[in-house]
């Protein structure tokens, strides 16, 4: 990400292009600091400094700004995901509880019963009809 910050400094550079990442670019900025010199005896020169360190200041707090800006919204990310992670672990525990009451009273029930298999079925297998004989 590029920041353009403007400042009229007295280094001659009148825009600022900033690059790299949040913390380089204030590292670019607070380095500018130690630029900025009043023209000694010159009361001139000490208001065109106090001017330069103004804009500084502005560029450094409008970085800081950004900085804040974001780090909200990514606190805001994070709150939903909070939230939708603990709504999904209230659903996982209450499903948890109920397996384990149904597990519980199975358990107390004597197990869970089998199905039973009449020995004798309703209607022959079709194999065992004679083969003489017709259906009705």
């Amino acid at each position: 990400q590029t920041v353009t910050a403007l400042a009229a400094l007295t280094t001659g550079e009148p825009q600022v292009v900033l690059a790299g990442s949040r913390s380089q670019q204030l590292a670019q900025l607070l380095g500018r600091v130690d630029k900025i010199h009043p023209r000694e005896g010159s009361e001139r020169g000490a208001i065109e400094a106090d001017s330069d360190f103004r804009a500084l200041a502005k560029q450094i707090w409008s970085c800081q700004e950004e900085d804040l800006a974001s780090m909200r919204q990514d606190l805001g990310m994070l709150c939903e995901e909070v939230s939708a992670s603990q709504q999904r672990l209230e659903a996982a525990e209450a499903a948890d509880a109920t397996l384990r009451f149904d597990l519980e009273r199975l358990q107390t029930a004597g197990g869970p019963k089998k199905a039973t298999v009449p020995s004798s079925p309703v209607a022959p297998p079709f194999d065992s009809v004679p083969l003489g004989r017709k259906l009705q």
